[in-house]
């Protein structure tokens, strides 16, 4: 069986080697094309737990995903996690809905090359008290097991090479 959209994402997302290295995969290339990012969003909504209340969107490509898998469900919250300079150094911070204890959230993100915005992610979102359901990746890199944290993701890199 085909997979249409893995199809279209290969013709896409995948760019030459930068020196000599693996393939780009510029998911948010895709974000582009509306019939493209309504499936990437579909797919990850699809999967997420059913106590998910909140989308967390994780910076540039994270947070379109967040923001159009928000618009699948009117009754679904929708934070953003965003770099910002403060005192000359780059942070991380939250806008749109502040989760808390309250929610389940859903972290969204286009791609998890070794974990670095999982552990960013968590470490964030564990100042408000919320609940991380779990981490969905358009594509994900990394092969190995990342703690005891859900990990979900339509793609694996291998998919593209």
């Amino acid at each position: 069986m085909s997979d249409e959209l893995l199809l279209k994402l290969r013709e896409l997302i995948v760019e030459p080697p930068i020196s000599g290295g693996n393939l780009y995969l510029n998911v948010k290339r895709a974000y582009e094309f509306p019939e493209i990012m309504d499936e990437i969003a579909d797919r990850i909504y699809e999967s997420f737990e059913d106590d998910v209340n909140c989308v967390v969107g994780y910076c540039s490509g994270g947070n379109p995903l967040a923001e159009k898998i928000g618009q699948r469900n009117p009754r679904l919250k929708v934070a953003y996690i965003e770099k910002v300079e403060i005192d000359d150094k780059i942070r991380r911070v939250i806008k749109g809905h502040i989760p808390s204890f309250r929610d389940n959230v859903a972290v969204v993100d286009d791609i998890c090359i070794r974990g670095r915005n999982i552990r960013r992610a968590k470490s964030l979102l564990g100042d408000t008290g919320t609940n991380i359901s779990g981490f969905y990746f358009v594509v994900k890199r990394m092969e190995e097991f990342f703690g005891s944290e859900r990990v979900r993701n339509l793609y694996r890199y291998r998919d593209f090479t």
